[in-house]
């Protein structure tokens, strides 16, 4: 059966339009916290992303939200799942640390993040980790700087500790240790002055303005971008940025300032520790995102800072660096990633990444060369693209979203310009969530609305509740999820820990069904271990900030303490023809 409950359908209806109708496309989508991929639809009967046949390439990576469109229209996976009684829960598998990043799948090979730096592989048949590898920015430091910076480490895994000790016993646990590291704690809360984070307060709370750990933490972080503490980083885990693939290789970016390749066995191809040219990590209000990767071609789009770089995918080497202030993931005005594009100039191929809050660049170079619409709030969801519309909207932490819809005009290769089609404001609130794209609409289930892509009409549709997660489209049904606090203060959730799924038909829009226990995470409650290395965060509460994906007939997802697979076990898994041996796994 497919996700919609009836027979298994031809996947290859569902493709995106012949190139006569549309042209090749770059899409790409991120969060909060997020990247992109540039997607090339060359033959009409492309495999479409979540077939069971896909598999990633140069032209058509898969990274955050697969394509970027949020949409697996190829996949089959099962309707209905529990993770309380285990019905169609493949398997799920511990992860050393949090992340709020996406998985991504290759061939038969699961890769996905963990703090503080981890790089995992695993079997998409039966969840066993194949491989994992410590992204360790310090193994690109001088001999001497890395010692420092390991020792600096250490420290602060020390003091975090220290301070999840007496959280624990501020909420009334009393945690299962020797009664001297509990006096310690004690005391250590008491010299730098403990305070509980609020949510949204990143870490600031930890200790007192001031204090001499504070002023050693902004120099730590100045000298070895150690960013813990203090920045967004601190409630969006040091792994926010999800991996992005081209078939061959994995490409990772994580909040310490590194960027690394590796092949699907593992063997790192070239690891840099390249620090943002203008980032001050000893300011306080300084807050950054590291972002998600990209692949556009041969080159590798990082975005961290108010630094928007390319690299060589094949050597690290550094392209280009352009900076901007208060973009390119930086905050309080725009926090969202650029979206690559595809134009055309004179007959060729033009491509180009737009930015939310700096304009239209250049890939070859990064030049600036066009303008984009200026919304007055940040925005924390990404820009859509089917190759000819752009559109965007605001996420303000208040009041109602705004989105512009237009496309583009290539003037000269120095001069491209952005022509508004559509504007609908003063309707909903968005949030940080961004909607789906598929087939020429744009689903809001969040807001109970779909959009259509060309004109911005608006069609109603049962609204869904969502909380962090951004909906997904796996076959014909649209998937959202919610719930998933952790009662930090015992009133947020009825279930903490525990996320329902709501679920909606494309073929049936007027219904719903929503079922409990879709995912349910109790890491912090269950391991006392797990809980006094990671609780110290500002993301205490949530359960994840991840996205689901679809391949074949699977549903993959990232909490915090687990990655999920979701799907009938009676249903064997099937590699994709075209993956090479690097790729695949033996099956029993």
């Amino acid at each position: 059966m497919t996700l919609d409950g009836s027979k298994r359908m031809n996947p290859l209806k569902h493709t995106l339009r012949p190139p006569s109708k549309r042209r090749s496309v770059w899409i790409y989508y991120v969060l909060a916290g997020m990247a992109a991929l540039a997607v090339s639809a060359d033959a009409p009967a492309a495999v479409p992303f979540g077939h069971r046949d896909f598999y990633p390439s140069t032209e058509r990576p898969v990274g955050l939200r697969g394509d970027g469109s949020g949409a697996w229209p190829g996949a089959t996976p099962v309707r209905e799942w529990n993770a309380t009684t285990g019905r169609n829960i493949a398997w799920k598998t511990p992860m050393p640390g949090p992340s709020f990043s996406q998985p991504v799948v290759v061939g038969d090979k699961v890769f996905t993040l963990a703090d503080p730096n981890w790089l995992l592989c695993l079997s998409a048949v039966d969840g066993k980790i194949l491989w994992q590898k410590a992204v360790d920015h310090t193994t690109a430091m001088p001999p001497e700087k890395a010692a420092k910076a390991r020792a600096a480490m250490a420290f602060w895994e020390d003091q975090f500790r220290q301070y999840s000790i007496w959280l624990d016993l501020k909420r009334g646990s009393m945690p299962k240790l020797p009664q001297a590291e509990i006096d310690r704690a004690l005391r250590a809360a008491e010299e730098h002055g403990y305070a509980v984070n609020g949510p949204g307060q990143a870490n600031f709370n930890m200790m007192q303005r001031g204090d001499p750990l504070w002023n050693r933490l902004w120099q730590d972080q100045t000298d070895y971008s150690l960013y813990y503490f203090g920045h967004w980083e601190g409630i969006l885990t040091q792994t926010l940025p999800t991996p992005v693939s081209d078939g061959e290789h994995v490409f990772v970016n994580m909040s310490n300032d590194q960027i690394a390749c590796y092949d699907l066995n593992g063997n790192c191809q070239w690891l840099i520790w390249d620090r943002p040219a203008k980032a001050v990590p000893a300011k306080s209000e300084h807050v950054r995102y590291a972002l998600s990767p990209q692949l556009v071609g041969d080159k590798l789009i990082v975005t961290a800072c108010g630094e928007m770089r390319a690299y060589d995918k094949r050597t690290g080497k550094k392209l280009w660096g352009v900076f901007q202030k208060k973009d390119f993931g930086d905050y309080w005005v725009k926090v969202s990633a650029p979206v690559p594009m595809r134009l055309s100039h004179s007959g060729q191929p033009f491509d180009v990444l737009l930015s939310p809050g700096s304009g239209i660049y250049r890939v070859r170079d990064g030049q600036n060369v066009g303008a984009l619409p200026v919304f007055k709030g940040y925005e924390g969801s990404l820009a859509l693209t089917d190759g000819e519309f752009y559109v965007r909207k605001d996420a303000p932490d208040s009041g109602n979203s705004v989105r512009v819809a237009g496309r583009f005009k290539v003037a000269s290769e120095d001069r491209v310009e952005f022509e508004e089609t559509w504007r609908t404001s003063g309707r909903t609130k968005s949030g940080n969530v961004t909607d789906v794209l598929f087939d020429g609409w744009i689903y809001s289930p969040q807001n109970g609305q779909r959009l259509e892509l060309a004109t911005g009409r608006i069609e109603e549709i049962p609204q869904t509740p969502v909380r962090y997660v951004n909906p997904v489209l796996g076959g014909r049904l649209l998937v959202t999820l919610n719930g998933g606090n952790y009662d930090r203060h015992g009133q947020r959730e009825k279930n903490p820990g525990v996320m329902n799924a709501t679920v909606l038909s494309l073929d049936d829009l007027k219904k719903s069904a929503t079922f409990e226990a879709a995912f349910v995470d109790q890491r912090y409650a269950e391991d006392e271990a797990f809980r006094l290395r990671w609780r110290w965060r500002g993301n205490g509460d949530a359960m994840s900030n991840s996205s689901p994906l679809f391949q074949a007939n699977r549903m993959f997802f990232r909490t915090v303490g687990y990655l999920w697979c979701v799907g009938d076990a009676k249903e064997s898994w099937p590699t994709p023809s075209s993956a090479p041996a690097a790729a695949r796994v033996k099956q029993p």
